[in-house]
């Protein structure tokens, strides 16, 4: 086999990287699809959450995953008599501690902490036993609010944190207080909105949209929505966007509850009749609507007029969505846009032209002079970059916060290495660099 040096190696990948990123840079999107050919072991993904650290969770029809980047990993046992593929995954949500909470189909809602790497079920201590929990959102420290196929929950610790899970006070609300209509009562999605320390939800129900004062403990139901939510997404502006199973979407002002027109309609006029399943405003101009079996819309304003781009998946093409249903759409840290697919199709990464090639001409800031040789790279979920050389030991640069710093057989280094001569680096699963 024929060896080629180290400079070599990093130039040729350089090169891939513009290769790719000129390509994307002329206003091109590109799809990247992970499934049970790259590892996932479940094909329909429910909810993708990106944590603190820069993983990505994924919530499938049979259990949680967490992937790194590079692998996907199964995440334990659940519980005693039920392993992590029985289980439906509806909602993640972290929270200030790290720990991912888990809405499920029969097994209600549990906690996983990452870092003891063990599962805490509340099945026994809430009201909600084999009940389905479509939806959650944490409150402060202290407070869970759970909706279910049967109305609100909200869970309070008595401690004031639930740092130690202890004893948990629950109530259980019902936005039809005289509870006439079933459909009101089944939540589908809740919202949190932060309204500068007077917070309150946005709570999607099977029938119509209600907002939820936190403090005051009430209700008021939005009368002109449409019928059955499936998201709520926040926009621009302190508003928050509505998609529903069959009417379109709507925006709607967080504070006065009025109902926006101009682009809504606009964009109503196209995908109205279809089922919206998710959505993301990724800037002020540019909004993403995931639908069921009709794929991916995107809606960009940004020349004043509307601009429509259409996605479907076709198997015969590279460039492809992995299915046309799209149970969720988020945006990690780095801007690259993650879809999860409904029925099949797993994961797919959106790379559009804001994915934007930063070179770096020094990577090592703090020397006014250098000498080395770079010999290999790795990356991590969360926008790190790691670069090992011959001479100067290791640098590390964060795009996202805009930081570097330098390791090196030195005093001044934050840590000491035995070696300024680094052949090569790798980011294991749990986020160790070796």
């Amino acid at each position: 086999m024929k060896h080629f040096p180290y400079t070599f190696r990093v130039i040729i990948l350089f090169i891939c990287l513009l290769t790719a990123i000129s390509s994307v840079n002329g206003n091109r999107v590109y799809f990247e699809n992970l499934n049970l050919q790259d590892g996932l072991p479940n094909n329909s993904v429910k909810v993708v959450l990106q944590d603190e650290m820069g993983f990505i969770w994924l919530g499938t029809l049979y259990g949680l995953y967490r992937y790194d980047g590079y692998e996907f990993r199964a995440i334990g046992e659940w519980y005693d008599d039920k392993q992590v593929s029985d289980i439906s995954v509806l909602d993640l949500k972290q929270d200030s501690q790290g720990r991912i909470w888990i809405a499920s189909n029969d097994k209600g809602v549990s906690c996983y902490d990452i870092y003891t790497e063990r599962f805490v079920s509340f099945e026994n201590e809430l009201p909600i036993k084999r009940s389905q929990v479509n939806s959650l959102e944490i409150i402060g420290d202290s407070v869970l609010l759970l909706g279910t196929v049967s109305g609100l929950i909200k869970v309070k610790s008595s401690s004031g944190r639930f740092e130690e899970f202890d004893e948990l006070i629950t109530e259980k609300i019902y936005p039809d207080s005289l509870n006439l209509q079933h459909n009101r009562n089944y939540i589908t999605c809740i919202d949190l909105v932060e309204n500068d320390g007077n917070p309150f939800c946005w709570i999607g129900t099977n029938a119509m949209l209600f907002k939820y004062l936190i403090r005051e403990n009430s209700f008021s139901a939005i009368e002109s929505s449409r019928g059955s939510i499936r998201d709520i997404a926040h926009a621009q502006n302190g508003q928050t966007l509505v998609g529903y199973w069959n009417a379109g979407i709507e925006l709607i002002d967080d504070q006065s509850n009025y109902i926006h027109s101009g682009r809504i309609e606009e964009i109503n006029s196209i995908i109205g009749r279809f089922r919206i399943m998710s959505i993301l405003h990724e800037t002020e101009t540019v909004y993403w609507i995931g639908t069921y079996q009709h794929g991916l819309y995107k809606f960009d304003f940004a020349g004043g007029e509307m601009d429509v781009s259409k996605y479907t998946h076709t198997p015969s093409v590279q460039n492809t969505i992995g299915s046309n249903a799209i149970s969720c759409i988020i945006q990690d840290n780095s801007g690259i846009i993650w879809l999860g697919h409904d029925i099949g199709g797993g994961i797919t990464k959106i790379y559009s032209e804001k994915n934007n090639m930063e070179f770096l001409d020094n990577i090592f800031p703090d020397k006014s002079t250098y000498n080395y040789t770079i010999t290999s790279l790795t990356s991590t979920p969360s926008s790190t970059l790691w670069i090992s050389t011959i001479g100067e030991g290791i640098a590390c640069h964060n795009f996202n916060r805009d930081c570097h710093f330098h390791l090196s057989n030195s005093a001044s280094s934050p840590i000491d290495i035995e070696t300024d001569n680094i052949q090569s680096l790798v980011v294991d699963q749990w986020g160790n660099l070796w």
